[in-house]
């Protein structure tokens, strides 16, 4: 039943006078029995060695929910005998079943550099279970990448 039809058989089994008499107006409770968890949660690392570097993976911990990233730090130092070929050191992840880069960081091949960037999300980023990875590949020289990631998990307990 709603509400307006308990109140008219509240009054007309009470025979209340609604001009005279105040009636008061109950208001349903609905407990959907679903309770989520959204614990903030950061991961962060850095790496000396080439190639990609593994954050996220799909794992029996990250199936429980839906991912969900709020902002991210990224940083490299590199050398300048480092020859690091892609042109960039970024952190990629998959949106919507598309690979995206949430952020990049511009690399000049054989030059000293550094550089570093945060990004905070208004709206938390939405991520598919699969790998989230930092970028950067190089055979000489030496580089440094480092991360963090603040995330997370919408989990249905």
């Amino acid at each position: 039943m709603v509400n307006s039809q308990v109140v008219a058989e509240t009054v007309n089994a009470l025979k209340l006078d609604i001009q005279r008499e105040n009636i008061p107006v109950p208001i349903p409770v609905i407990d959907v029995g679903i309770k989520h968890n959204k614990q903030l949660r950061v991961i962060s690392a850095d790496s000396s060695a080439s190639g990609a570097m593994t954050v996220f993976t799909t794992t029996s911990d990250l199936s429980r929910g839906t991912l969900y990233v709020k902002g991210l730090t990224l940083s490299y130092v590199k050398n300048v005998t480092c020859d690091i070929a892609s042109g960039s050191i970024a952190i990629s992840a998959t949106i919507n079943g598309v690979s995206t880069k949430l952020a990049l960081l511009p690399v000049l091949t054989l030059n000293a550099d550094n550089a570093s960037i945060a990004v905070m999300f208004d709206n938390p980023v939405k991520l598919d279970l699969a790998t989230v990875t930092v970028t950067g590949t190089f055979t000489a020289g030496s580089c440094v990448r480092s991360y963090s990631i603040y995330y997370y998990l919408d989990e249905v307990n």
